[in-house]
This record gives structure tokens, sequence and C-alpha cells, in this order.
């Protein structure tokens, strides 16, 4: 099984000799790599970039870019690419996928989802450009090039306090890469979306 791993060291000369320390087989959702300690070792959460440092954010209108490439999808509930919440999941806005892949710019203000925009499956293991475009009443996303129909009746969300890269809340993380993110706070043009996607 995948929990029982076998493996084998053929030593070519005899005499020859290797040593091997903190062996580790990863069977969870990302990387666990041991923090080694004199005591014993402990594990080492999953990397997510969380800031506090949201003075950029404009309440108005945004814009935001991220390129990824994702192992797989959690089954059991989304996966979060990025995230900028009030420190809650009431308000915020955010770039995940669910369970089998499909990937959504997402909006809620106040406890109530404002737009869901379905950008399309995402394929594992592929790079891939996602941008999310808010303002009052005008939301639309796009993906590799293609954009998706305007939102025309969502509220932004209040009180933002929080950026998330790779995880939503300091949970929920993905797994694989983020090449790169950027924020504007301007909406872009629809036209913008598909050039900055492509």
């Amino acid at each position: 099984s995948n929990l029982d791993p076998a493996f084998g060291i053929r030593m070519a000369v005899s005499g020859d000799e290797i040593a091997v320390d903190v062996t580790q087989f990863e069977d969870g959702q990302f990387a666990t790599l041991p923090i080694i300690t004199a005591a014993a070792p402990i594990a080492r959460g999953q990397d997510s970039c969380i800031t506090t440092n949201v003075s950029w954010y404009n309440v108005l209108a945004n814009t935001i870019y991220i390129e990824l490439r994702v192992k797989g999808f959690n089954s059991l509930q989304s996966t979060y690419f990025a995230a900028i919440t009030d420190g809650s999941t009431s308000d915020f806005l955010q770039i995940n996928a669910n369970s089998s892949g499909a990937t959504f710019g997402f909006v809620a203000s106040g406890g109530s989802n404002q737009a869901i925009i379905n950008t399309g499956n995402l394929s594992p293991l592929t790079f891939t450009k996602v941008a999310l475009a808010t303002e009052i009443n005008n939301m639309n996303a796009a993906r590799d090039g293609v954009v998706q129909t305007d939102d025309t009746s969502a509220l932004m969300p209040v009180g933002i306090s929080q950026l998330d890269l790779g995880s939503r809340l300091g949970v929920f993380p993905m797994t694989g890469h983020i090449a790169a993110y950027a924020n504007t706070n301007i909406r872009a043009d629809n036209a913008f979306l598909q050039d900055l996607t492509s």
C-alpha cells in the first residue's frame, strides 16, 4: 500500500556504507519536514504566507492575480490559493478550487456570498493564471485568457485585515507552487484580465 513503502539500497562494492538520518515518508496533504530538536523531532506546518499589513487594500475596487501550479485538490473541502479576508469567513475575496478542481473567484460581504465566478476546471501539475477583479456591482474573473460574465449585483467585503497565499486563514492549504501574486487597487477591465491571464 502507499502507507507501507518498500525500498532498498544496493551496495556496489563490498565494504561501502551509507548513513541515513531523518527518513520520512509523506502521505499528508502537504510536506511536513521535521524540525530536529534535542529531545524529539516536531512536525513543520504547511508552507503559507500570511500578512496583516493590508494598508494597500482598496475598499472600493481591487484586482488580484495569481500564477500557480497545484499538485491536486483536497477531496473534503476547497483548496485556497489566495484570500484577502477580515480574519474570518464573513468578508473576503479569494481564488480557490473545489474538490474536483473547478476554480472560482469568490467574494463575500457581511456573511453573504456576493459573487461566485466559475473559471472552469484546473488541471493539476499545469501552470495556470487566474485573476479576480472586484468593485461594487462589477466583478469578474478570468483564467488562462478566458474571461467570464460580469456579476453586476455584488457588494465589496468590509473590514479587510489579512492576506493569505496558499491557504485561507492559515488552513485549507494548497499543495503546489505559487509563481507570482499581484494586487492592484483598481477593478481591471475585462480586456486587461484576458491579457493578464493569457
